[in-house]
């Protein structure tokens, strides 16, 4: 079993979740949002158990194979080398990074 989490429940998330809820053998286990409310209503609408508004907390907390990240732009690359640090494979949004350097910086954290 394949244990995702998602980070940022705005729009491109449900779709992220709907295409994650297809695969056989993975589990949506957690979802994080600054937005506690949105995040409680993607949570129930997407059967995901756990709730954060912290995602340090969430990667702290959680038993991840995999991280969605769903989140502005401007803090893919901070999320992504903090999971990738921890041995958390990372599915990011498009644009990876705002900048070269942090596209460079998660490309080193990835290795």
């Amino acid at each position: 079993m394949l244990r995702i989490g998602i980070i940022g429940t705005g729009g491109m998330a449900g779709d992220h979740a709907k295409n994650f809820k297809k695969i056989r053998g993975v589990k949506l286990v957690a979802c994080c949002d600054l937005r506690k409310e949105c995040c409680m209503s993607f949570a129930e609408k997407w059967k995901i158990p756990t709730v954060y508004t912290d995602y340090k907390e969430l990667l702290k907390n959680e038993k991840l194979n995999g991280l969605s990240i769903v989140t502005p732009d401007v803090v893919h690359a901070e999320i992504s080398i903090v999971a990738l640090n921890k041995g958390i494979a990372v599915l990011c949004e498009k644009p990876m990074a705002t900048t070269l350097k942090d596209a460079r910086r998660m490309l080193n954290a990835s290795r």
